[in-house]
């Protein structure tokens, strides 16, 4: 995968998985902005600005039952689950050749 494919993944992919996934964790399953930091290995502060909008994402959505899915696999401790759930949402918003994609 060419490297500004790797740069869209950090800047503009993840915090839009980060944002729907905190947004959800709190909606729907009630969690506290801790809980859902260490669930999603970010601060506290980074899920207050997700939660408020102030971390700034392409507005594209993303799937809602594959997003379920992602926070319910955190939720469970299963991270490889998480983790083929966030594959999934990257190669679903924007196909490219992965070579770090869990299957």
């Amino acid at each position: 995968m060419a490297a500004n494919n790797y740069d869209r993944v950090i800047k503009e992919i993840t915090p839009m998985i980060k944002a729907s996934a905190t947004k959800m964790m709190t909606a729907d399953y009630g969690l506290k902005q801790q809980n859902i930091a260490k669930l999603l290995d970010i601060t506290q502060a980074a899920v207050s600005k997700y939660l408020n909008g102030d971390i700034k994402t392409s507005g594209k959505a993303l799937d809602p039952k594959v997003v379920k899915s992602f926070v319910e696999s955190l939720i469970r401790g299963d991270r490889i689950g998480a983790q083929k759930y966030k594959c999934l949402m990257c190669q679903t918003y924007e196909r490219f050749d992965c070579n770090l994609m869990v299957k």
